[in-house]
């Protein structure tokens, strides 16, 4: 026993070493990362449509939107207006079915979520980009420490990259 316990005891410190060192990094990676968590966290987090009692379009309507579980902002403007992003919209029943105005015709409601969702979803991704880039202008109030102000740090471009192709790929 005692042989097998001298052997042994060297391997056994090493371990607890590992053990502990792997612990260390752990706890560094998480905090270095617990803001990006957060940051996903909000943008995962849907908020589901509450359409006004008594309206047999905005009910139609709020139960394909909470179905496609989309991070769009939709609200409405009046009795069968939405505006769906930055898309304005009429909706309608005919034969029974909610259909929404597009062109010079109608498309199925669950179609038109599903095809201009991810349309809508892309223009208010783009939108927020440019909204951060006028505040990383000199004379808005914030701090550049670059020489090139309009040039982002590559850390946060690689994030951004890094957080466009996710969303491309949940909408592919």
């Amino acid at each position: 026993m005692l042989s097998i316990n001298c052997k042994c005891r060297k391997k056994v410190k090493e371990l607890l070493e590992d053990l502990a060192e792997s612990k260390q990094a752990r706890k560094t990676l998480e905090q270095k990362y617990s803001k990006m968590r957060q940051e996903v966290f909000k943008i995962k987090q849907i908020k589901l449509y509450k359409p006004v009692a008594g309206d047999v379009v905005d009910e139609m309507f709020a139960g394909y939107l909470n179905k496609a579980e989309l991070t769009i902002e939709v609200q409405r403007i009046s009795a069968s207006n939405y505006m769906f992003g930055t898309k304005k919209i009429l909706a309608k029943i005919i034969n029974g079915r909610l259909v929404i105005r597009v062109g010079g015709g109608y498309m199925n409601a669950e179609e038109f979520i599903d095809q201009y969702g991810k349309i809508e979803m892309m223009k208010m991704m783009k939108m927020e980009e440019a909204k951060a880039e006028d505040k990383n202008e000199p004379g808005y109030g914030s701090k550049v420490s670059d020489t090139n102000p309009k040039k982002p740090s590559v850390r946060s471009s690689m994030m951004m990259n890094d957080f466009k192709n996710a969303m491309k790929e949940k909408m592919m």
